[in-house]
C-alpha cells in the first residue's frame, strides 16, 4: 500500500548503486566521471547519504541532472545527409544516473512485492530475458501440439516506442501504482522540465521515457502493463519484450486463424492508438506452427501472403520437413534472407582492445594538454597526473570541493 513514510537510504543502498556505475563511461554536461563520484562518497559518506536522503524524501530530482547531452553517431554505410541515418546517444550526468539507480531499486522492490507486472512481460525484468520469452512461446506451441492443435504467432512492433510515451498517461499510471508517495513524487519530478542539449543549444521535451536512464525502461513496462492484461479470449495470450508485442493463439485448424485473429488485433490496435502510439507496419510478422495433418486447402490459403492487418501482416510457410525439395527450398530462402549487399570483414582486434587503445591515446593527449596549460596551475601542483588514483590522497577533500562546490550550488 502507498504510504507517506520515508525509510532513509542506507550506505549499503548507495554502495550497491555506485557499484553499477561503470568506469570510463562518458559523463554528461557536468563532465564528472564515476570515479570522482566514488571518491566523493569515500571522502564524506555522511554528507553523501544525507544529500540523497534529502532529495528522495522531498521528491526532488535536481534540474542539472535532467539535462542530456545528445551526441549523434553516424550509422555504418548510410547516407549521412539523412537525419534518420544517425543514432542519437544521450550522455547523462553521473550524479543523475546514480540517483536514477537508487530510485529504480526501491521502485522495483515495491512493484515485484505487489506482483504488479504481468508475467508475460519479459523485457527489463530481473530473472527474465529474451530466452525466457522464447521458452514461453515454445511451451505454448508444445502444449497446443499435445492437444492436437495448431498455433499462430503474430508479432507487432511499436514504432519508436520509448520516444512516444505520453507523459500525462504515464503519470496517471504511476499515480495508481502500489508504491509509496515519495517514490511517485520523485518520478513526477524526474519527468518535469527535462532538456536535451547539443553544442550549447537546449531544447525541452515532454514526451517519451528518457533514453539512457535506468528508470526509462521500467516506466515503459509500467506504461504497457495493462496492454498485456487485455482479455483477448480463450486459447489466446499476449506477451511483450520492450516494444515488441506478440499475440499467440491456437485452433483446431489453420483456416480458423483468419477470423480468430481479427478481435485480438483490433483490441491491441485500439489500445496502442488510444495511448498515442503507433505500429511499425514494416516490421510485423505472422508465423504459424502446423501439425502433420494434411489440411492442404488451409495451407495453400495461408501460403499466399494473406494480409490480416492493413496489408502488412503476412502468413508464410515452407514445407521444410517434407522431403528433399522442402529442405532445398528452406535452405534457399534462409540464404536469401541473410544475403547482404556489403560483406562485413572480420578483423583481428576485439572491440574492447580498440576501446582500450583509444583510451590510452586520449589519456596521453589529455595529459599533454594538462602539462602545458596555463590554467589551474595550483590544482596541477596537487594533481599532476590525470589518471592517478586519488584514493587515500590527503588532498582529496580539497580537490573534491574544488570540483563539486560550484556544481552543487545549482541544486
Amino acid at each position: 500500500m502507498a504510504t507517506t513514510s520515508f525509510p532513509a537510504l542506507s550506505c549499503l543502498e548507495i554502495e550497491r548503486a555506485l557499484a553499477k556505475i561503470k568506469n570510463r563511461k562518458a559523463p554528461g554536461l557536468d563532465k564528472i566521471p564515476g570515479e570522482v563520484v566514488r571518491e566523493i562518497y569515500s571522502a564524506n559518506k555522511e554528507w553523501f547519504v544525507s544529500l540523497f536522503n534529502m532529495l528522495f524524501r522531498n521528491g526532488r530530482f535536481p534540474s542539472p541532472w535532467k539535462i542530456a547531452e545528445v551526441v549523434l553517431i553516424p550509422k555504418v554505410r548510410k547516407n549521412l545527409n539523412m537525419p534518420s541515418h544517425y543514432r542519437p546517444i544521450c550522455l547523462l550526468s553521473t550524479w543523475g544516473k546514480l540517483y536514477d539507480r537508487i530510485i529504480v531499486d526501491r521502485l522495483i522492490y515495491h512493484l515485484e512485492m505487489a506482483n504488479y507486472f504481468s508475467p508475460n512481460q519479459f523485457g527489463f525484468r530481473r530473472k527474465k530475458s529474451t530466452v525466457s520469452a522464447i521458452e514461453n512461446i515454445k511451451r505454448y506451441v508444445s502444449q497446443a501440439d499435445k492437444e492436437g492443435q495448431v498455433t499462430c504467432l503474430i508479432s507487432l512492433d511499436i514504432a519508436n516506442a520509448f520516444n512516444s510515451v505520453n507523459w500525462n498517461l504515464l503519470k496517471e499510471k504511476v499515480l495508481n501504482l502500489p508504491i509509496p508517495y515519495y517514490i511517485k513524487n520523485t518520478i513526477f519530478d524526474f519527468l518535469k522540465d527535462r532538456f536535451i542539449s547539443n553544442k550549447g543549444i537546449e531544447i525541452s521535451y515532454n514526451i517519451g521515457v528518457p533514453q539512457g536512464s535506468c528508470l526509462g525502461p521500467i516506466l515503459w513496462n509500467i506504461f504497457i502493463n495493462d496492454l498485456l492484461q487485455i482479455d483477448v479470449g480463450t486459447d489466446m495470450t499476449i506477451q511483450a519484450f520492450a516494444g515488441d508485442i506478440v499475440i499467440l493463439m491456437k485452433a483446431s485448424a489453420t483456416f480458423h486463424f483468419k477470423q480468430k485473429s481479427i478481435r485480438p488485433l483490433n483490441m491491441v490496435h485500439d489500445w496502442i492508438s488510444n495511448h498515442g502510439l503507433s505500429i511499425n507496419y514494416d516490421k510485423n510478422l505472422c508465423w504459424k506452427s502446423l501439425n502433420l495433418s494434411n489440411e492442404d486447402a488451409a495451407v495453400y490459403e495461408l501460403k499466399r501472403k494473406v494480409s490480416l492487418f492493413k496489408n502488412k501482416i503476412f502468413f508464410e510457410w515452407i514445407r521444410a520437413h517434407r522431403g528433399f525439395q522442402g529442405n532445398e527450398l528452406a535452405d534457399f530462402y534462409a540464404k536469401k534472407a541473410t544475403a547482404k549487399e556489403v560483406i562485413d570483414y572480420s578483423i583481428k582486434f576485439s572491440p574492447s582492445l580498440i576501446k582500450n587503445k583509444l583510451a590510452i591515446l586520449i589519456d596521453r593527449e589529455w595529459q599533454a594538454n594538462w602539462n602545458t596549460s596555463l590554467k589551474a596551475r595550483h590544482l596541477f601542483d596537487i594533481f599532476p597526473q590525470i589518471n592517478k588514483r586519488i584514493c587515500g590522497d590527503p588532498h582529496v577533500p580539497w580537490i573534491i570541493c574544488y570540483l563539486s562546490t560550484s556544481f552543487f550550488q545549482q541544486i
